[in-house]
């Protein structure tokens, strides 16, 4: 019987969960962010939609199936236009500059298929395209002339098997050119800067389980037909990439996100609780929708924005990969998308490239986010006094965001407050850096008192030592006295 009601309690505490998880996770353009206990909570709102950009309104004819889209450094707007075979150029107010109408290749025109997906633009000005259905990596000039094209390695290291489907493209300083290839799950290729194959970058290994292992084992005893029915392990394929002015490059899976120094190890820190997405799998009419990441971008700060398709989720992080805030939704609401492609940062915006809608929706960080991310800046480039205020006011926004307690104690930490930090830490339940902290304020009053409990110590012995000299002596005296009555 109390096996029973246990299991009725659990399942209504399941239930619960459930109820809170699917109205923050369908509620749309609500801003919210997941607690120590990974439940979602609403947090202030993070962006408002400051204006939303078509073919029109930025003084063109309408977008047909716009795919992808790239912010240069001049703050240029270059959008994928694969339905129309045409590049569109807007500033940075979202009006209209130049266009690429067609592209010739050695003198013959040259055609985009219409799932061109991938779009970049080097320090020089060259324009990168993933020709997805033409199999081919084109560079053109601004006139749309072809000016190199990237083709299907010709290398024992390329899987033949694997069809040359690219999907993106971007260049590093050096002149070498990585290229995301559908169905390869090697990593990104590289070639070299004369355009020949090099090697695969960040090869995303398989995670060995028990699982694993145990499969493996079995898989040398069974028949073929047997075989069949294990899963196959393989690595995930990357789904994006973006890289910075360091030459760090940013990869994102399905629901999880990668930093790679040149070197393509990885240098992103990743705790024992750090998850990507969403954290509950949600379920509509019976279909299960979880995370899937298809594109992200980094801002100067280290800001991590990424764009998650099958919700129509922003999910942005920090610097040490701590969600920040998520919001957006699938719908016909403003702020929220039915086909979301491409994410980029301008000026401190945000910009969404919606391909079923043919637009781009523009989000602005509101004054509590804007707070958050000085915080962040202020502390990352040591001004820890004046992130204080900021994260003190972030809690009176909010006073259960967790991550500004972190900031606080971060912040008192660097002072030498580690009393503080410890009481900061405790609020935003960082164990970690409590630990730290604690350990710190132990060594300070171990320090500061030092020499008190040195003496304290030391009259301790020498009372000790004195206690047992009397004992002694009081204990000789009973002995003698003892012999001289029994003798």
């Amino acid at each position: 019987m109390k096996k029973r009601i246990a299991i009725i309690i659990t399942s209504l505490i399941i239930a619960s969960v459930s109820l809170q998880v699917s109205s923050v996770s369908f509620d749309n353009f609500i801003s919210y962010r997941y607690d120590s206990w990974n439940e979602p909570v609403r947090t202030p709102d993070a962006y408002f939609v400051k204006q939303v950009v078509s073919g029109t309104s930025a003084g063109i004819d309408a977008f047909l199936t716009p795919t992808d889209m790239f912010v240069t450094t001049d703050d240029e707007l270059y959008i994928l236009d694969p339905g129309k075979n045409r590049v569109v150029v807007l500033d940075n107010t979202y009006k209209f500059t130049r266009q690429i109408t067609g592209f010739t290749d050695n003198g013959s025109e040259y055609f985009l298929s219409k799932d061109a997906s991938g779009i970049y633009v080097d320090e020089e000005g060259y324009i990168f395209i993933a020709d997805t259905g033409n199999k081919i990596v084109l560079v053109c000039d601004d006139e749309g002339e072809i000016v190199h094209k990237f083709v299907k390695p010709n290398s024992p290291l390329y899987p033949q098997e694997v069809d040359f489907k690219p999907s993106k493209v971007l260049t590093d300083s050096s002149g070498n050119t990585y290229v995301l290839v559908s169905g390869l799950y090697y990593g990104a290729i590289v070639y070299n800067p004369d355009g020949n194959f090099q090697t695969f970058f960040g090869t995303n290994n398989v995670t060995v389980t028990a699982r694993v292992l145990a499969d493996y084992f079995w898989k040398k005893i069974m028949t073929d037909e047997q075989k069949k029915q294990l899963g196959r392990y393989v690595p995930i394929a990357y789904t994006n990439m973006y890289i910075d002015r360091k030459n760090f490059i940013y990869t994102c899976t399905d629901n999880s996100l990668r930093k790679l120094n040149p070197g393509g190890k990885e240098v992103l820190r990743k705790g024992s609780n750090l998850f990507f997405g969403d954290y509950y799998t949600v379920w509509d009419h019976g279909k299960p929708i979880n995370t899937i990441f298809t594109d992200l971008v980094v801002e100067s700060n280290g800001i991590v924005s990424m764009l998650d398709s099958a919700r129509g989720k922003i999910f942005q992080y920090g610097p040490e990969s701590d969600l920040l805030y998520a919001f957006g939704g699938s719908s016909n609401q403003l702020g929220t998308f039915k086909d979301p492609s491409a994410i980029e940062a301008m000026n401190g915006d945000l910009l969404v490239l919606d391909s079923k809608n043919a637009d781009i929706t523009v989000f602005e960080p509101t004054a509590f986010a804007m707070k958050v991310r000085m915080g962040s800046d202020l502390y990352n480039t040591g001004k820890y006094e004046n992130s204080l205020e900021l994260w003190g006011e972030v809690l009176k926004a909010d006073a259960n965001y967790e991550l500004a307690y972190t900031g606080l104690g971060k912040a008192q930490f660097n002072l030498g407050e580690f009393d503080k930090a410890m009481v900061s830490f405790r609020l935003g339940e960082d164990r970690m850096n409590y630990s730290l902290a604690k350990k710190e304020y132990r060594s300070i009053l171990l320090q500061k008192y030092f020499g008190l409990i040195g003496t304290v110590m030391i009259l301790l012995i020498i009372f000790a030592a004195a206690m047992i000299n009397l004992s002694s002596i009081k204990n000789s005296k009973l002995i003698k006295k003892w012999r001289r009555k029994n003798v």
